[in-house]
């Protein structure tokens, strides 16, 4: 491990060789470790400007970590577009169906209370009825 400045430190290898796996994927991948959030990330020297290409989520770097990287190349943008537009779809509709769910529930108190009114014949419909 090589200290490159004072929160991040080059990751040349680890128990399950990740960082060459990687570079098997793509030779411009490399792993560095940010000291301060104390989370991996992996790089590319093939990007223009910033070498950022993504935070690791896991404490450690291991078989997940070849998977995300696989899930989030460029080669695999139209499947994530099309994941984020199911998963938009999918949010939207729950949030739908439990709006109307809801309505539902108000809409039937509301009917429950007219009925029980009118059945009723209540002093307040009387009164309104009398005027």
């Amino acid at each position: 491990m090589d200290k490159i400045s004072k929160t991040k430190m080059l990751i040349r290898n680890n128990v399950y060789d990740i960082p060459h796996r990687l570079k098997a994927i793509d030779d411009g991948y490399f792993v560095l470790f940010d000291l301060e959030k104390e989370k991996y990330e992996v790089h590319s020297t093939k990007n223009k400007g910033d070498t950022f290409c993504l935070l690791i989520p896991y404490s450690e770097l291991d078989a997940r970590t070849i998977d995300l990287v696989n899930e989030t190349r460029i080669e695999n943008i139209q499947k994530i577009r099309k994941k984020i537009k199911e998963d938009k779809e999918r949010l939207v509709k729950e949030r739908k169906d439990k709006a109307l769910d809801t309505l539902g529930e108000i809409t039937k108190d509301v009917y429950d209370f007219g009925q029980r009114t009118v059945e009723g014949r209540s002093l307040t419909y009387q009164k309104a009825v009398v005027e």
